[in-house]
Order: structure tokens, then C-alpha cells, then sequence
């Protein structure tokens, strides 16, 4: 995401959000990830537990600032083999991937992502 922030600022993580999206910022964070401290993880009407999670900025930005950055180590993603996948293979391969993080539970290395992404009302998942 484009935007702007001082790296490495010291910031709150929005009383707005749920603990589970604290717990995922903080895994991003101390894995050399940054947030800038005007985007906010939330859902879209934080008085609605039932409306969908998203991205949203809580102040002015600049045209090309960084507004977040995950490491490589944080992503779920396919490995560049050759195979020249389809689209559609592409997003079945990277659910299985998902599904096999999910099946994991507390062992998984993805286990702050894992956790925010049950927090999703049904229908909102994503392919990964």
C-alpha cells in the first residue's frame, strides 16, 4: 500500500480494533513490517460486528507514500518453480495453502493471521 509515515514511529493501535487485529499488527511489526500510524484495520461500521473488515486511512496522505510494508517471511505465497499457473490454479493452490495453516491451529506460522481471519463473518475470506 502507498502512503507516507515515519518509519519506526511509535504508535497505538486503535482502541477501535478487535485484539485479534492488534495481535496481527504487532506480529507485522516485529517482524521488521511497518503501519503507518493513520491506517486503521477495522471494520467498515466499527458499531457493526457483522460488517467486513478493511483498510481505511484516518488522515490526509500523499500521492505515493508507504502506508505499509510486510515482509516476505509474513506472506502466504506460492514459490516461483517455472509452472506457469493460471489464474485459477493459482487461487485453489494458495486456499490449499490456507486451509493447511488453518488445519494447523497453534502451530501455525501464520497463527496472527490465522486468528484474525476467523474473526470474518462468513463469505469474507479470502482466496489467501
Amino acid at each position: 500500500i502507498l502512503g507516507h509515515g515515519a518509519y519506526g514511529e511509535e504508535r497505538t493501535i486503535g482502541s477501535r480494533s478487535s485484539e485479534e487485529v492488534q495481535n496481527l499488527i504487532r506480529w507485522m511489526e516485529s517482524a521488521g513490517g511497518f503501519l503507518d500510524s493513520r491506517v486503521e484495520i477495522r471494520r467498515s461500521d466499527p458499531e457493526d460486528p457483522n460488517s467486513y473488515f478493511g483498510v481505511f486511512v484516518n488522515a490526509p496522505i500523499r500521492e505515493n507514500e508507504i502506508l505499509m510494508r510486510i515482509p516476505g517471511e509474513l506472506k502466504i505465497q506460492l514459490v516461483d518453480d517455472g509452472h506457469d499457473w493460471e489464474y485459477e490454479e493459482e487461487i485453489c493452490e494458495l486456499s490449499w495453502m490456507l486451509k493447511a495453516e488453518f488445519e494447523k491451529g497453534d502451530k501455525s506460522k501464520y497463527l496472527p493471521y490465522i486468528n484474525y481471519l476467523r474473526t470474518q463473518t462468513e463469505g469474507q475470506l479470502p482466496g489467501a
